[in-house]
């Protein structure tokens, strides 16, 4: 989870550890594939997926339009690593299930593959999203509520949906320049800088880790 700084280097910095795994998985064969439904389908926004998976050595990279082909649907059964785009939540879940992308994304997160939320994607990654006055349910790859930059509204809507949660589970909050990694059952891996741990009205800002607030699936 994170926003697309995290996809590219920056001089002077070390790489992040989103970038280096991508460095790591990347071999002539590994197949990339971007979801660009919550933004439009913008062209400038897929260019940063072409441009990122480029700078890290990924040759084989398919876009799925609004009415994907079979191609396009081999494509994604096959992907290594596939990322979800920023943008508007909603709009781009109705676009998954009008073309019906989400059987096929739960089957590759559970091969095992590489997804990347960028932004309204790391959204989608967890427990649900608002749209409008619903609430609707997410992928739950993540058991938090998830907020992508929204410190500018002092995450207002994270603190809705955790106040509105009868099961009391966390919000976790990435801030602009941020990233999470999350192993298989949701299980907190690194990230940075920090990020935040919203449970009740209180927030806990951490630099992610395995042990970092016991932020794992069973709790």
């Amino acid at each position: 989870m994170a926003d697309s700084r995290g996809l590219f280097a920056t001089s002077g910095q070390p790489p992040s550890p989103l970038l280096e795994r991508l460095r790591q998985q990347a071999t002539e064969a590994v197949q990339a594939v971007y979801l660009g439904a919550s933004n439009g389908h913008d062209p400038a926004a897929r260019e940063i997926f072409e441009a990122a998976m480029a700078g890290v050595g990924v040759e084989r990279r398919e876009a799925i339009p609004r009415y994907p082909e079979e191609r396009h649907l081999r494509a994604l059964a096959r992907a290594e690593i596939i990322v979800l785009a920023g943008g508007d939540p909603a709009v781009g879940w109705r676009g998954f299930e009008a073309a019906m992308l989400l059987p096929l994304l739960e089957e590759r997160y559970r091969a095992g593959a590489t997804l990347i939320g960028i932004s309204a994607g790391a959204v989608q990654m967890g427990l649900g999203f608002e749209d409008g006055d619903e609430v609707r349910r997410g992928l739950r790859w993540a058991p938090f509520w998830v907020a992508v930059h929204a410190e500018g509204e002092d995450w207002q809507g994270l603190r809705r949906q955790v106040a509105a949660d009868s099961l009391g589970r966390p919000g976790l909050a990435v801030p602009g320049g941020a990233q999470v990694q999350f192993g298989a059952g949701g299980r907190v891996l690194n990230g940075g800088p920090k990020v935040g741990r919203l449970l009740g009205e209180d927030f806990e800002w951490w630099v992610p880790s395995p042990v970092a607030m016991g932020l794992e699936a069973n709790r």
